[in-house]
């Protein structure tokens, strides 16, 4: 978005009544777009009633550009914001290093809000003016399930040295070798917007020659954004994948024990409608994912020649006509 664009939109939220009591300010600050999340936030917050007026930055996976907006955009304006709206680990992270402020923050879809330093436990109320959702299901069941349909003594991982998420879930992974009975290894990307199904095929062939069969596929914006083009390449190299976000299994991927964004984005919406109604954010735990399904593409099933009878696994939703 043009810094000029921007500074006009803070223009006109000076001229915003504060006497309306239903009207609700939102800044939202996102990494890579609008994803289900804010669908579902944006339609709970109409179902409450609130007159909600959003300002929207995107970052689009430019931390430069995130750096900017938070030290020239966010904190002189902070006055005209009821919330501020960060999607995932980079950006929340960042807003909240980068600003000290009475305006909560709302975080959304961050794997590990403790790991990130966003708060000190799940278990508990958050204690201070920052909560959000986590949408992280348990590595352990991902695995678990991944195993009832899949073999495997080796797991690819597609590391991120740019993202946050990408070393704590690799250091996960890692804890789970022995337990689950498989070895991890890590193929590292560089995470350039311009990548194309070569730069993938060049990293899924490397994958291959290790004698690796199943890649797993870690919640990363930057591998989100590429999700179709990766999963061609997967398919391409019957590399079977396990996904750690719906999107990933939606565009290809073969399976994944997920949770649902637009259910956690209603769920963010419940917060501010419970803020507004005199609860304090101190007082509010992280939600964590309530709804979690075992999701399995068919169609990719079918083309890297793997064969499963349905009736055998239980809890599963399979995608695509197969």
């Amino acid at each position: 978005m043009p810094k000029k664009l921007i500074a006009s939109l803070f223009a006109i939220l000076s001229f915003l009544s504060v006497a309306d009591t239903n009207r609700v300010n939102i800044l939202m600050v996102l990494w890579r777009g609008d994803t289900p999340a804010e669908i579902g936030f944006k339609q709970q917050l109409n179902n409450y009633g609130y007159d909600v007026w959003y300002t929207v930055f995107d970052a689009k996976q430019n931390r430069d550009d995130l750096v900017w907006f938070v030290q020239s955009e966010i904190k002189p304006n902070l006055k005209y914001y009821d919330y501020i709206y960060t999607f995932g680990t980079t950006v929340s992270s960042l807003v909240k290093q980068r600003q000290v402020s009475t305006v909560p923050q709302l975080f959304m879809v961050v794997s590990d809000p403790v790991k990130a330093g966003l708060v000190k436990s799940l278990a508990e109320p958050v204690g201070g003016n920052i909560t959000g959702t986590t949408s992280s299901v348990s590595l352990y069941k991902q695995l678990y399930n991944a195993k009832k349909l899949l073999a495997f003594t080796k797991v690819g991982f597609l590391f991120n040295p740019r993202e946050l998420n990408s070393q704590h879930i690799s250091n996960k992974l890692f804890s789970l070798q022995s337990e689950l009975g498989f070895e991890v290894k890590r193929f590292r990307i560089k995470p350039d917007k311009e990548a194309s199904i070569n730069d993938f095929n060049i990293i899924m062939t490397k994958i291959v020659n290790t004698g690796i069969n199943t890649v797993y596929l870690s919640s990363d914006s930057f591998l989100l954004s590429k999700r179709k083009l990766i999963a061609q390449s997967l398919i391409a190299h019957k590399l079977k994948s396990i996904a750690s976000e719906e999107a990933f299994v939606l565009d290809g991927a073969l399976l994944g024990t997920v949770a649902s964004y637009e259910k956690l984005g209603q769920q963010a919406a419940d917060i501010i409608h419970k803020h507004q109604q005199g609860e304090k954010i101190a007082n509010m735990k992280v939600v964590t994912p309530q709804q979690v399904k075992f999701i399995i593409n068919a169609n990719t099933l079918k083309k890297i020649g793997l064969e499963v009878n349905p009736s055998q696994l239980k809890d599963v939703t399979f995608i695509g006509s197969g």
